[in-house]
């Protein structure tokens, strides 16, 4: 008897044989078969494969089980936005989670209010998922939960929601970005300070040069990064103080923050960098001079 052979997926795809494909889902003998079937099923766009990719999305298989949603959220199809709705009650929290978070690729109006139901799940991977998916909507009945969000116990939920608050256009976002900038996680505080600076708005200013004086090193860090992005003639000053950092790597990030400035301003505190007591410090001062046209061997 000869050995039997597993299914050969690129050729049912370059076939567009959909029962063929199917078939591979449920080859329960090599994972990565069955990973590649959901991809060429969702590919190949046939609506007669959603039904088994909705049950492989079940699996007890993380792997499949993620490509099986990966694989409905591009089968650009009511059916298919339905089946991941209707996974957001399964028993499985990880189904749950896997439903929530390949919802927000779809970007179907169907699924805002079921994912804003789902952030009331219990498992906080399903509350991410449900995060991760509606900060990607643009639907305004996201808003009001996002921004409840930035009061959530999970520090991953509230990072997601500082990041959406960074691309809105909603006015009460500088005032909730500038407040999360006090948050207890690094994470969060520091999601902020790039959010801040990415909407350039005159009322971020003084929090981020506030912040700039934080006792958390990675912070200062962080934002003398952040102000180099913007063109407010204050954190020039600012930068140049925090060239003077007790840190190495602040008084590192400040002086390549100076160099994206370009102020000349800022010229005389960078030749003094050149003597600071970090190797690393001198040669950032020694680059940024050199990119402003100012060749440390003149100085």
């Amino acid at each position: 008897m000869e050995p039997f052979v597993a299914p050969d997926v690129a050729k049912l795809k370059t076939k567009g044989d959909t029962p063929g494909l199917i078939k591979a889902l449920g080859y329960q003998k090599d994972v990565d078969v069955r990973c590649a079937a959901a991809e060429a099923l969702a590919e190949i766009g046939d609506l007669s494969a959603i039904d088994a990719l909705a049950a492989a999305l079940r699996e007890a298989d993380e792997t499949v089980s993620r490509a099986a949603a990966n694989g409905l959220a591009k089968t650009i199809n009511p059916r298919a936005v339905d089946a991941l709705i209707s996974a957001l009650d399964d028993a499985d929290p990880r189904v749950r989670a896997r439903a929530a978070l390949w919802l927000g690729e779809t970007t179907d109006p169907r699924a805002v209010d079921p994912l804003i139901a789902a952030l009331m799940d219990r498992d906080v991977y399903v509350h991410r998922g449900a995060i991760y998916a509606l900060v990607k909507t643009t639907d305004p009945r996201a808003v009001a939960p996002l921004f409840a969000a930035l009061k959530d116990e999970d520090w991953a939920v509230r990072c997601s929601a500082v990041s959406w608050l960074g691309k809105t256009a909603d006015p009460r976002a500088v005032d909730a970005l500038v407040a999360a900038i006090k948050d207890e996680s690094n994470d969060v505080r520091r999601s902020a300070v790039h959010a801040l600076v990415g909407i350039d708005d005159p009322r971020a200013i003084d929090p981020l040069l506030a912040a700039l004086k934080h006792s958390d090193d990675w912070m200062r860090s962080e934002v003398a990064k952040a102000l180099a992005k913007t063109t407010d003639p204050r954190a020039v000053a600012a930068l140049v103080a925090a060239l003077k950092d007790e840190v190495w790597y602040v008084r590192s990030a400040a002086a390549d923050a100076l160099g994206s400035v370009a102020d000349p301003r800022a010229v005389a505190a960078l030749v003094a960098a050149l003597n600071d007591r970090d190797p690393t410090v001198r040669l950032k001062a020694t680059q940024v001079l050199g990119k402003m046209g100012h060749s440390p061997m003149q100085q």
